[in-house]
């Protein structure tokens, strides 16, 4: 049996007067003593303390008295007063300079569980400093990586110093992009609980580049310091790059780091020019006031016109939140006719809240308030937020409250609205209140289904123009069946009943409250024909038809600008309005013919090709249906819609509106899309004629990729004036960490001080920093 006692020294240089006290404490499972040698010789289960409470461990070793040196033999461990972890080899505890060392390659785990790999290290025990150089790997809780020639660590103040330092951000939180590599290379880190900073250091987020060519951006500063506390990244004497190429200089710069969320300060300042205002900068500022609320101060500021202050407001409430969005300025510095003094401002505030939020029960409220004080302002200044768009010439005002339980639908509102392309109080129209109500009554098996729709719509427009209006109507739909023909039927009817009072609109009866009653009966049949081919295809063929009995007679309203649809074909009521429906006899004819491509089980996979088309015929004529539906014919216009897939990625539709004579079309619109992973084509046609316009354009838009880059081109073109309403035409280069282009639009569009005017904008993104819009010279 093995002598596997354990022997605990403690060492005092033999006990000599004219030596140190060692303090130190070993433990092993085997001791020799060489006395030639003067060394004591340990194995298995050594165990070593210094006075610092240093720990080694190991399987061998031997102590030099004339040295005061423990030698470790092969693999060992040591662990710091600072508890951080050494796993090396042939470890040195040199006892008398306080000083533990090794030559070969060691692992260090730090109390935060980073893992360091150093290739040597020499520790000093006193100041619990710990130096290594060659090639030293650092890798952080989150994967980040971080490269040094040189490495010291203070274990006290938990602080890193390096020399020849590069940085690889592996964090994925941080990337906007699976390809970015976001890196720092510097001359030196140092990197504590409070302050990390790199001096002359180069920052990016783009991947790498073949034969360590330089990144599409970088950031090169004399010094960058990251505060923890305050979580910002500074910049001293920064310049950012493209390509190698200078191209801005910050004396100082900041921004949040990228745990931030919200931080208040500025944002990334945005360039523009423009024909009716010349040059501008926007230099908004973000206040995160709390964390529920927020607000955005942007003032633009002009080369040759007064100033534009906005400011956009945000808050979050219990199901709720509150967007406030203003703008001033004090409107042209060079006034003329149609440049007319006066300052300019606008006021837009949207308030939603949820009351309740359930699967099958929901109520809601959203408020929306909207104010201008000049027509062509939002134009003008191409106000472009989230409540603002330039593009909408309707300015809402309107209180919208909804309710749904099961199969009861709710919702009221009261509305106001101006038309910023008309003038005089005739833009105005107003409604208070709008409601409607939906439930359905009946659902049987034998039966069918009954639904209720009940709707009050006050309105006044033009001025002096009114209609007070309450519906109710109910629809049935009976269960289908099918015959022994193979047809598919169902039964259809509708009862309406409409009040209303009118003052001074044309079609209505004026003298006093009127009520009106409508009904009508329906008979609706099809036929589902299928021919499955050898070629893996299936041919569906479906005639239609809904013979259709209303015996009511109608208000004149021939001048309804409604047009038909071919989904309105087989429906009883085919203008879809609060106080109107289509009376008369009639019988709706057509058909639906698809071709469907369909997978190895028989099922459809997509449809290939769909040509629809379908025709009413009344009895006799009615003038007092809407003419541009051609209601009011014996027969109206001939409704087709066709479309063709000639592969995944292109396809073709047509919808049109054929005269009854069948020589020229009412309607014709015909849209081409072609979209590949690298192109995409859009080609629009629209032609109105006859009763239901005076229309033709053709408009295109294309998109082209190729490496990097992204060509777009559109373009409206009215055929009739052979004029175009504008010209698109951009580029953009595009890779992982930066998105470069620029945009030339040409608008010929006038309006009062709105002069038509050309636009060439450049526009750099810096992924993540931000980006920067310039009006290119």
């Amino acid at each position: 049996m093995k002598n596997n006692f354990i022997i605990k020294i403690f060492l005092f240089l033999f006990l000599t007067s004219n030596l140190y006290a060692t303090n130190l404490e070993i433990t092993s499972s085997e001791v020799k003593l060489n006395k030639k040698e003067s060394k004591i010789i340990f194995k298995g289960n050594i165990k070593a303390k210094d006075e610092s409470n240093n720990i080694l461990k190991a399987e061998e070793a031997y102590y030099s008295k004339e040295d005061d040196l423990l030698n470790s033999i092969g693999l060992t461990s040591v662990v710091t007063s600072e508890n951080y972890f050494f796993e090396s080899q042939n470890v040195i505890f040199d006892n008398k300079n306080k000083i533990i060392k090794s030559n070969f390659p060691t692992k260090i785990i730090d109390p935060d569980g980073n893992i360091i790999l150093v290739n040597m290290f020499n520790y000093n025990s006193i100041k619990n400093i710990l130096f290594s150089k060659g090639d030293i790997k650092l890798e952080d809780k989150k994967k980040n990586i971080y490269k040094f020639k040189q490495l010291y660590i203070d274990e006290k103040k938990k602080k890193i110093v390096g020399s020849d330092a590069k940085i690889f951000l592996n964090d994925n939180s941080l990337k906007d992009d699976v390809r970015n590599n976001p890196r720092i290379f510097a001359n030196s880190v140092s990197i504590d609980k409070d302050v990390s900073s790199v001096q002359k250091g180069v920052f990016t987020f783009c991947e790498y580049r073949e034969n360590e060519k330089c990144p599409p951006w970088e950031l090169r500063a004399k010094q960058i310091k990251h505060n923890n506390s305050k979580k910002t990244v500074y910049y001293e004497n920064a310049i950012l790059k493209i390509y190698d190429f200078p191209i801005f200089y910050f004396p100082r710069l900041s921004h949040p780091d990228p745990t931030v969320n919200r931080r208040s300060g500025f944002l990334v300042p945005t360039f523009s020019n423009s024909t009716n205002m010349g040059s501008g900068i926007d230099i908004p500022y973000f206040w995160n006031i709390a964390n529920d609320k927020d607000i955005t101060f942007t003032p633009r500021f002009h080369s040759s016109n007064e100033p534009l202050y906005l400011t956009e407001y945000r808050q979050d409430f219990a199901k709720s939140f509150l967007i406030v969005d203003g703008g001033y300025t004090e409107g042209y510095k060079n006034k003329s006719n149609k440049k007319t003094p006066g300052a300019r401002t606008h006021l837009f505030t949207k308030f939603y809240k949820s009351f309740i939020e359930e699967t099958d029960n929901i109520s809601n409220l959203e408020v929306n308030l909207q104010h201008v004080s000049n027509s062509t302002y939002p134009k003008i200044n191409k106000l472009q937020t989230s409540l603002v768009d330039y593009l909408d010439d309707t300015i809402k005002n309107s209180v919208d409250y909804g309710y749904q339980k099961k199969d009861l639908f709710f919702n009221t509102k009261i509305s106001a609205f101006e038309s910023l392309s008309k003038t005089g109080n005739e833009r105005f129209e107003f409604i208070y209140p709008e409601a409607s109500l939906e439930k359905n009554l009946l659902m049987s098996e034998n039966l069918g289904i009954v639904d209720l729709k009940s709707e009050i719509l006050v309105k006044n427009f033009d001025v002096d123009k009114q209609t007070d209006v309450i519906s109710n109507e109910f629809n049935w739909v009976s269960n289908s069946w099918i015959n022994k023909f193979g047809f598919e039927n169902e039964f259809l009817g509708l009862f309406k009943n409409v009040n209303y009072q009118a003052k001074n609109v044309n079609n209505y009866k004026t003298e006093d409250s009127v009520s009106e009653f409508y009904g009508a009966l329906g008979f609706k049949s099809e036929l589902g024909l299928f021919k499955f081919r050898e070629d893996n295809k299936l041919n569906v063929f479906k005639p239609k038809m809904l013979l259709k009995i209303s015996p009511n007679d109608s208000r004149n309203i021939s001048k309804e600008s409604k047009t038909l649809n071919y989904s309105d074909l087989y429906k009883l009521n085919k203008i879809k309005s609060i106080d109107k429906v289509d009376t008369g006899s009639s019988i709706s004819l057509g058909f639906d013919f698809k071709i469907n491509n369909l997978t190895k089980n028989n099922e459809i996979k997509n449809e290939q090709f769909k040509f629809s088309l379908g025709q009413i015929i009344n009895v006799k004529e009615n003038r007092d249906m809407p003419s541009k539906s051609t209601l009011n014919e014996k027969m109206s216009d001939i409704i087709g819609e066709t479309s063709f897939s000639f592969n995944e990625n292109a396809k073709i539709t047509n919808n049109f509106l054929l005269d009854q004579n069948l020589r020229e079309f009412n309607k014709n619109q015909i849209d081409l899309d072609i979209v590949y992973p690298k192109t995409s084509f859009n080609i629009g046609f629209l032609e109105e004629s006859q009763h239901i316009g005076s229309t033709k354009y053709l408009q295109t838009k294309a998109g082209f990729n190729f490496n990097n880059g992204l060509i777009s081109f559109g373009a409206k073109r009215n055929l009739l004036s052979n004029s175009a309403e504008f010209y698109d035409l951009s580029y953009e280069y595009i890779n992982d960490c930066l998105k470069a282009g620029v945009a030339f639009r040409r608008e010929f569009y006038r309006d009062r001080d709105l002069e038509p005017e050309d636009s060439l904008i450049f526009k750099i993104t810096f992924s993540p920093l931000g980006t920067v819009t310039a009006p290119a010279q």
